[in-house]
C-alpha cells in the first residue's frame, strides 16, 4: 500500500490575506508554532507563502539603510521582503507545492531537494487543501509491527506476488522486517524485497530469502555454425 499526503496532511491550516500586515502574520508563526503560513485569494487559492525566512529579511535590515552599492549587490526579491509591510510584499511567489494524491515518498524527495520544513498540499485548481511538514511524513513510521506484519505477509507476499505463505517466514521488530524461506526464483525474491522495502513503516529489509531457480544469468540456446545459411559474395 502506498500511503498518501492525503492520508498524513493536517488540514486545519491557518491562512492570511495579501493584505495581512506584517506584525500580524508574524505573530501568527510564533502562536502556532509554524515556519511557514499560506497566503489565498477570495476562493481559497494560494498565490503565495510567507515563511520564517521571508521574515527574517526585515530582521536583518531592520535600522539599516541598503546605500546605492548594496542595492545593487540585493536580488530584487531580498530588497522587497526587506522593505514589505504586508503579506503580499513579502511572500514567496514560486510555491513550492504537492497534490493531495502525491506518495508520502515523493513529497519527502521534494522537500529534501528545496530544503523545506512544510509544503501547500493542493487541489487541482490550486485552491489549498492541507499542508504536510516533515513531522507528518514521519508518522509512516511509526506503524506498528503487527500492521506492518500484516501487510507484507497478506498483501504483498500472498496477494500482489501469489508466494505460498507456508514458503516464506516474516518476521518485524521495530520496523525491520525479516524475510526467510524459498521463492520460486531469485528475480521473484528480489521483487518481494523492493515492494516490502516500499511498505509504510518499513525501516530496512533483511534478505535471507533462497530461491529455486537463479534466473540472474539466462542462458540462450545458440545454433552449430554448420547450421548457419549465407547467400553473400564468397568469404576469404
Amino acid at each position: 500500500m502506498t500511503l498518501r499526503v492525503s492520508e498524513v496532511m493536517t488540514t486545519g491550516v491557518e491562512t492570511v490575506t495579501p493584505n495581512a500586515d506584517f506584525k500580524s502574520v508574524a505573530q501568527l508563526l510564533r502562536s502556532h508554532h509554524i515556519d511557514l503560513v499560506p497566503v489565498v485569494d477570495d476562493e481559497r487559492r494560494v498565490v503565495g507563502v510567507v515563511s520564517e525566512a521571508d521574515l527574517l529579511a526585515k530582521v536583518q535590515w531592520q535600522g539599516r539603510h541598503p546605500g546605492r552599492i548594496e542595492r545593487w549587490l540585493l536580488l530584487d526579491d531580498q530588497l522587497r521582503k526587506a522593505e514589505g509591510t504586508l503579506a503580499s510584499q513579502v511572500m514567496t511567489l514560486d510555491v513550492e507545492a504537492v497534490g493531495p494524491d502525491a506518495s508520502v515518498n515523493e513529497a519527502a524527495q521534494r522537500m529534501m531537494v528545496n530544503h523545506l520544513k512544510s509544503m501547500p498540499v493542493l487541489d487541482s485548481e490550486r485552491r489549498l487543501v492541507g499542508i504536510v511538514s516533515r513531522g507528518d511524513l514521519l508518522r509512516s513510521f511509526v506503524r506498528d509491527d503487527a500492521a506492518i506484519h500484516r501487510e507484507v505477509a497478506e498483501d504483498i507476499l500472498a496477494g500482489a506476488l501469489a508466494i505460498d505463505p507456508a514458503a516464506v517466514t516474516v518476521v518485524v521488530r521495530e520496523g525491520k522486517v525479516f524475510l526467510k524461506g524459498e521463492v520460486e526464483s531469485w528475480s521473484l525474491g528480489e521483487m518481494a524485497v523492493r515492494m516490502v522495502g516500499a511498505v509504510p513503516g518499513v525501516v530496512t529489509v533483511v534478505n535471507a530469502l533462497d530461491n529455486r531457480l537463479d534466473d540472474r544469468y539466462p542462458k540462450f540456446a545458440t545454433e552449430p555454425a554448420q547450421a548457419l545459411s549465407y547467400s553473400g559474395p564468397p568469404l576469404r
